[in-house]
């Protein structure tokens, strides 16, 4: 079983807080994996959901870019 951390709840606590968080909830520790991107790859995966990217990160391209170049966190549940 996986969860992946997406950006509102990564931005609300971080990957520790949020680690942290669903151990206690499933009771049961939890693997975390850290994933790099290539920005421009996210960047063009993000542009599908124009009407949503204003909502989320308002006009200034700089934030976009700064939340956007974040690594990408995966909890794994289960049998280490």
């Amino acid at each position: 079983m996986g969860f992946y951390a997406e950006l509102p709840y990564i931005l609300k606590q971080g990957d520790v807080a949020l680690q942290a968080e669903l151990t206690t909830t499933f009771q049961a520790p939890l693997r975390r994996l850290t994933v790099r991107h290539d920005l421009n790859e996210k960047l063009e995966a993000a542009s599908c959901y124009a009407s949503q990217m204003p909502l989320i990160f308002g006009q200034d391209t700089r934030y976009c870019h700064r939340a956007l170049g974040r690594h990408e966190t995966i909890f794994l549940a289960g049998k280490p």
